[in-house]
């Protein structure tokens, strides 16, 4: 492997392995990081399985209808997206918690154009319904809420990803030999619920926090910001990894993945958090 490459492959196993969204979201809103689904009021507990749905229906559309698969590796436009979900946080934070569902369908419809930029940037090919399934995917790739025997596995990252594994190939197969893209179709509606599993997680997180009684405007696009932020982040790790993939080969790239992870373990839990944050800023600058 070139040097750019094993630095590449480092960096995206530190964004994967160490992701810090729930420690960012306690710093905004000055609350301990255990957000929990407990936290939030009755009503809207009994809606998030709704609001999940009608993110992942935003996600679906906008991947699959919307994207644009032409100007492979062009640069992503990560601060414009940005902008836009801060943007609807701060509508959503002035109106509260009446205005959640539609904000949460909006940001995470920008949120998907960006993660399929970056995808666009590391060259995955938006032409193929795999790939484009793959940015869906990103949204179940957080590793910070394993717990218990899968930390077994040394990657967290690909344990998730060989979870998801069979549910998205089979999915994109269908997607492939069909000219109607409908998420309600079994085989797809598998795979989708696969990853709203891992991502309804956040989502409570994301909503218990802007249902604090003190949020304001300010904070929720503040929060809108890190969340966006941190699916950047994932999405870049992914689709470095896979880059890589197609130029090393899957096994090789897992071997040294798992190698540089295990070096990285030696190093103090604040020593990763720093390092990500300076080298995801360093690899992934808004154009």
């Amino acid at each position: 492997m070139t040097e750019q490459d094993m630095q590449d492959l480092q960096c995206a196993a530190r964004i994967l392995e160490f992701p810090t969204f729930t420690a960012q979201v306690s710093k905004v809103i000055g609350k301990p990081a255990e957000l929990t689904l407990k936290s939030l009021p009755a009503p809207v507990k009994s809606k998030v399985g709704e609001y999940t749905q009608a993110c992942f229906e935003a996600a679906f559309r906008v991947v699959l209808l919307t994207v644009d698969t032409k100007k492979r590796f062009k640069k992503a436009s990560n601060l414009l997206h940005k902008g836009l979900v801060v943007a609807t946080g701060a509508t959503g934070g002035f109106f509260g918690g009446a205005t959640m569902a539609a904000e949460l369908s909006l940001s995470t419809g920008i949120m998907m154009r960006s993660i399929a930029e970056v995808a666009r940037e590391e060259g995955e090919d938006l032409t193929a319904v795999e790939s484009r399934l793959a940015c869906i995917a990103v949204l179940g790739l957080d590793t910070s809420n394993i717990t218990g025997t899968e930390k077994i596995d040394t990657s967290r990252y690909f344990l998730i990803r060989r979870a998801m594994a069979d549910e998205l190939t089979t999915a994109a197969e269908y997607l492939a030999s069909n000219t109607v893209t409908d998420e309600t179709a079994p085989i797809v509606a598998k795979f989708l619920n696969k990853i709203a599993e891992r991502f309804g997680i956040q989502l409570t997180e994301k909503m218990v926090a802007e249902l604090v009684p003190v949020i304001g405007a300010v904070t929720a696009a503040s929060l809108n910001y890190l969340f966006i932020a941190h699916f950047q982040r994932i999405a870049r790790g992914h689709f470095m990894i896979r880059r890589l993939e197609r130029v090393y080969g899957k096994e090789r790239i897992k071997i040294e993945y798992e190698a540089a992870l295990a070096r990285m373990k030696d190093q103090s839990p604040n020593d990763d958090i720093v390092d990500v944050e300076r080298e995801v800023a360093a690899t992934n600058e808004d154009g």
